[in-house]
């Protein structure tokens, strides 16, 4: 490499034991990108969340960030307190330009801010300022949303609040998984970064865009009551967000009028179908009148009422 020829930005990844961070460091290597290190935080609070619901969310699977980071060479450092100076003057002597966050379950402050040469920053996966928080795409679905995206923003004082640098917006088709979803958001912000390091290395300005406080939004993780809803839904926004979160392993709970259903899993919708009953059984499967349309799904009665 020549003198005059522009040197790559060096990395260091923030992420944790997800599909999401493991997949965005898979594309991040695939480019070439210089990933100087890849950090995990231990006992997280996002940790013990998942084992609220009684570890029946899939945290770690096939293709996690450690298991990318040992096949691509990239070190793996374990932090279980993010003021250990220890750790931190590790971090430093791998002399990042610049910080990236992928699922990394703890709140940046203080000298972690200070780690890049250049800048910190964020993939999330919403369109923010919209749905801020640890699992946006979970609450996307609930919503019934029909779009979704991924933003790449600054890391600075207040949740997923930074500038804004680069944002990306993909349909969220009915039926939609949550596994599928949040792969091709992963590997589109991926993109986004490999973009803006291009940037970096040429010389191009990157752009900033101040977020629009007024149209925030933030959700927390969510917990088992979160998994229940009633018939004030319409039949399609059930059905999109029963499709979209049934991997996590969480039965439904449905107050659909005259007693509490135990749903778990939705099997079509019917926009325009009408029913004189609040729901129907036919075996497991039964059919339930929303304000809109009929759902059809597997269930059960819970003798609530």
């Amino acid at each position: 490499m020549s003198n005059d020829e522009p040197s790559e930005p060096r990395v260091l990844m923030l992420g944790s034991e997800s599909a999401f961070s493991g997949t965005v460091l898979r594309c991040l290597l695939q480019t070439d990108t210089r990933v100087c290190g890849f950090v995990i935080h231990e006992a997280t609070p996002l940790a013990r969340s998942f084992e609220s619901l009684g570890e029946r969310i899939p945290v770690v699977v096939a293709g996690t960030g450690p298991a990318i980071a040992g096949e691509g060479g990239v070190p793996v450092i374990h932090v279980a307190s993010m003021r250990d100076e220890a750790v931190l003057e590790q971090l430093r002597s791998l002399a990042p330009d610049i910080v990236l966050v992928a699922c990394f379950p703890m709140i940046l402050s203080g000298p972690w801010l200070t780690l890049a040469k250049h800048m910190s920053l964020n993939v999330h996966p919403s369109v923010l300022p919209s749905y801020r928080g640890p699992t946006p795409l979970f609450w996307q679905f609930r919503e019934g949303e029909h779009e979704t995206g991924v933003t790449l923003h600054m890391i600075e004082q207040g949740v997923d609040a930074g500038d804004i640098v680069a944002q990306s917006v993909m349909p969220l088709p009915i039926g939609a998984r949550f596994s599928e979803i949040n792969a091709s958001l992963a590997e589109t912000g991926a993109a986004l970064v490999v973009e803006l390091l291009h940037k970096l290395r040429v010389g191009i300005a990157v752009p900033r865009t101040v977020q629009d406080e007024t149209l925030a939004s933030y959700q927390p993780f969510p917990k088992e009551k979160d998994f229940r809803f009633d018939t004030h839904f319409t039949a399609e926004r059930a059905f999109r967000f029963m499709r979209g979160t049934q991997e996590w392993g969480m039965p439904f709970e449905v107050d659909a009028g005259e007693e509490v259903l135990l749903l778990e899993q939705a099997l079509d919708y019917h926009d325009d179908a009408r029913m004189a009953v609040p729901f129907e059984f036919d075996g497991e499967r039964v059919c339930i009148r929303f304000s809109e349309g009929v759902l059809e799904a597997l269930g059960r009665r819970t003798g609530k009422s």
